[in-house]
């Protein structure tokens, strides 16, 4: 029986010592099977036991039965620097009453529904789900940009009808949301953009003045375009205005028919996103929120 189980519960390095049912729920007490562990002070191995400290945590349920696990994270006394301390759980963090993969499974039912009902289907409080979130979105958060060359630049309205607008980032090579700025006025977008580093925004300006330099079409059509401003100023004046403000972005498009098509198409998901949110007051959340819908394949 506990062999079965223990391949039922498929944790790499664990075996189940016994199970019990109450009800629909099945509680499970579990070893990890090494008996080591290496002091996070010294980094040296320790055999020595000094105690154990059992608590009990969700994971992932068993066809219609819930399942707590009733951990041991021991804690060894380190024979180099004689201090006690606890084993890294693999499966679980510190202090955490939730294995990593059943606040996974949480999450993603979160990315396409909401809180409050994600909460009540499980059991959970709205606290508690949140705080899966948070721990799964502390692993993907601040998104890399490393390799980020290509960027395009959106806004969208936080809460309708108020006039509070974010400014919306997008790379435009992976085709994913790479962040948000809570307000598009231009020192909030630069203060933003520092925070990537001058490696990063020197690629992005590279990549700019290429396409103004090294481009024989991109010069026919800016030429072009520009005669056709000055038929068109006297009939459309508004229209021309517009085109004069976003040149350089406009002018884009004839060096890699790059559109905006792929931050609009962002730009709709992310609507959809308030509507299964029912809308969004904090911008922290949302921001959460959304970096997750794009990268939570990343780290399952």
């Amino acid at each position: 029986m506990k062999r079965l189980m223990t391949q039922l519960l498929n944790l790499n390095g664990v075996i189940v010592e016994d199970s019990r049912q109450r009800d629909e729920t099945l509680i499970l007490s579990i070893r990890v099977a090494n008996k080591k562990a290496n002091c996070p002070r010294c980094k040296q191995t320790s055999y020595r036991l000094h105690q154990n400290r059992f608590h009990l945590v969700r994971d992932l349920p068993m066809g219609t039965y819930e399942v707590i696990l009733r951990v041991n994270r021991r804690q060894f006394k380190c024979e180099y620097c004689k201090k006690p301390f606890s084993e890294i759980l693999n499966f679980v963090g510190n202090r955490k009453r939730f294995t990593h993969r059943y606040a996974q499974m949480i999450t993603e039912e979160v990315i396409h529904s909401d809180i409050h009902n994600v909460a009540k289907k499980n059991g959970l409080t709205d606290e508690e789900v949140w705080s899966m979130v948070m721990a799964i979105a502390e692993e993907i958060m601040p998104i890399p940009v490393e390799k980020l060359r290509r960027l395009g630049i959106d806004e969208i309205s936080l809460v309708k009808g108020q006039g509070k607008f974010i400014v919306v980032w997008v790379d435009l090579e992976t085709h994913k949301l790479v962040g948000l700025v809570p307000e598009r006025k231009q020192p909030e977008i630069e203060k933003a953009m520092q925070k990537w580093g001058e490696e990063v925004l020197a690629k992005i300006k590279e990549e700019f003045h290429q396409i103004f330099e090294e481009r024989k079409d991109l010069g026919t059509g800016t030429l072009e375009l520009i005669d056709w401003l000055k038929k068109a100023e006297p009939y459309y004046k508004k229209s021309v205005k517009t085109i004069k403000r976003w040149l350089a972005e406009v002018v884009g498009y004839f060096e890699r028919r790059t559109t905006n098509g792929i931050v609009e198409g962002i730009n709709n998901k992310l609507k959809v996103l308030k509507r299964c949110g029912f809308g969004f007051r904090n911008f922290n959340n949302f921001e959460i929120r959304a970096l997750l819908y794009w990268h939570f394949s990343d780290i399952s």
